[in-house]
């Protein structure tokens, strides 16, 4: 949340390559801040990926996270570039997709106050039918005004959902929370590689607005098969 103000203005007073000479540093001294971490794991085989695939949960998460991500990496990539073709000037555009973070910081804090209150499934039903429908009202809303009341929402919003996807995971089966997230991470990253290909092709054949009222529907289905398929 913090790279849009942190990175801009070391690439405008420093240079571009320096930012990433700084994402290299603080990678490698986070990777040093492991090392004095004394952690024993004890492998236990519980049946591995074919009890992973078995489970109607993982599935369900896997599946429900991957409709809601895919709709998640179109609005990121293609948020700003909407912004313009509606007339919104640059500085406006960019001020109204860095909503869709900045947003989130309050929503991060109490993310785990309103998982833990309403319980993980009804977090993913209710804020994902709310990020839905905002989605969809980015087709009809474009003023300056309406764009920036949208994107603060749908910013704090995301940033209850992201952790109630990944709550959901570890309550499924603790035995095997390391096999399920990775099966279920497996499908929310190709999400990333989805994207890019159906936002291309519907804005081609239908145009922006169209785009989003189909990622809109997309994470609705995604809220439904939450509400009716998830058990935990």
């Amino acid at each position: 949340m913090l790279l849009g103000l942190i990175l801009p203005f070391i690439s405008l007073n420093i240079g571009w390559r320096f930012a990433y000479y700084l994402i290299a540093l603080v990678s490698f001294l986070i990777a040093l801040s492991y090392l004095p971490l004394d952690v024993k794991v004890e492998f236990k085989n519980n049946g591995g990926i074919l009890t992973v695939v078995r489970n109607r949960d993982v599935i369900t998460v896997s599946f429900s996270g991957f409709l809601f991500f895919l709709s998640y990496w179109i609005i990121t990539l293609y948020a700003y570039k909407y912004f313009l073709d509606i007339g919104l000037n640059a500085y406006i555009a960019g001020f109204a997709y860095s909503l869709l973070a900045f947003a989130g910081i309050p929503s991060t804090v109490i993310a785990g106050y309103i998982i833990r209150n309403i319980g993980v499934k009804s977090t993913l039903t209710i804020l994902e039918c709310i990020y839905g429908m905002l989605t969809i009202s980015l087709a009809y809303f474009i003023s300056e005004i309406q764009v920036m009341m949208i994107t603060t929402l749908m910013g704090s919003v995301r940033f209850v959902i992201t952790p109630a996807n990944s709550s959901a995971v570890s309550l499924i089966d603790d035995k095997n929370a390391g096999s399920i997230s990775g099966f279920a991470n497996f499908f929310w990253q190709s999400s990333g590689i989805v994207a890019p290909i159906i936002a291309s092709i519907v804005i081609s054949a239908l145009g922006f607005h169209l785009l989003w009222v189909i990622c809109g529907i997309i994470i609705l289905i995604s809220a439904i098969s939450y509400h009716i398929l998830l058990r935990i």
